[in-house]
């Protein structure tokens, strides 16, 4: 993020290491939690986070979920079915072992561990601007 002044656009956080994979980390001003994408198709993965959340701590709740369901789609654990309403929340099933539960935690603790004070930061950014908008 550059020193300019933000005008509540997305913006890149920074690109970290999420498994065995450099992930783009965006930044969205709203409290419409997050996505990924692994981007099979040339492109850099990508995610993006909800900072528009008053407390850290339910950005960083939607971090670690994007993050999680990163790994586990890319270790082959994601789910589904053939039948589903496109887009429904409750559409994804993940069935892991414990070994590959330990799995998906060492790599989504690497990431969270590299990211967390630049997303920290990246939340202040936002919460200023929130708060000069509703003056």
């Amino acid at each position: 993020m550059s020193k300019k002044k933000w005008n509540g656009e997305d913006f890149l956080v920074g690109k970290y290491q999420l498994g065995y994979m450099m992930v783009d980390v965006w930044a969205m001003s709203g409290e419409g939690g997050g996505r990924f994408n692994l981007c099979c198709d040339d492109k850099h993965p990508f995610m993006y986070v909800s900072l528009g959340y008053p407390a850290y701590c339910d950005a960083h709740a939607v971090l670690c979920h994007e993050a999680m369901e990163a790994v586990l789609t890319d270790m082959g654990l994601s789910y589904k079915p053939l039948c589903f309403v496109e887009n429904a929340s409750d559409v994804r099933h993940f069935m892991f072992n414990h070994n590959q539960f330990s799995e998906v935690a060492s790599r989504v603790s690497y990431f969270l561990l590299k990211c967390h004070d630049d997303m920290l930061a990246a939340h202040k950014i936002v919460q200023k601007w929130k708060k000069k908008q509703k003056l």
